[in-house]
């Protein structure tokens, strides 16, 4: 696939230097990195909490989904790194969980920084701890939709 251009309400279109090589994670990862550049379009356009509420389900439903997959994966292959892996995904759950909790309490304007945030951690995760878990699945004859 090729890397997406950016838009002005895009945060961080999705590149190529994602790729971790395993269909169903790389989808996986697209497809939040898709949910979050719409949580940023509407922020930045002022969206009401109403319609922001939706967005922040759907992103919280897929990353939980995301982990999950993941998690048992890493316990199949009895990851060493999976203790501190699920701790990193524990904490984007909560930052998650903390916009929802805002936009439900009808708080203030959700802040543009809140997706910057979302956006940045995925990132950094894809590129590091996801990177070195497919590394380790591949270096143990990992069963799996590892795509080559």
């Amino acid at each position: 696939m090729s890397s997406a251009l950016a838009t002005p309400s895009t945060l961080a279109p999705w590149s190529d230097d994602y790729l971790t090589g395993d269909w169903l994670i790389d989808s996986q990862h697209q497809n939040l990195f898709r949910l979050v550049n719409q949580l940023h379009a509407s922020i930045h356009q002022g969206i009401p909490h109403p319609g922001v509420k939706p967005q922040l389900e759907e992103l919280l439903r897929c990353t939980l989904e995301h982990f999950t997959m993941e998690e048992d994966r890493m316990k199949v292959q009895n990851y060493p790194h999976l203790e501190s892996h699920c701790k990193r995904h524990g904490a984007l759950v909560e930052r998650i969980q903390l916009a929802l909790r805002k936009v439900m309490e009808d708080e203030t304007v959700i802040p543009v920084d809140v997706s910057q945030c979302l956006s940045e951690w995925m990132i950094h995760h894809i590129k590091g701890e996801d990177q070195r878990m497919i590394e380790f699945f591949r270096a143990h004859n990992s069963e799996g939709p590892i795509a080559h």
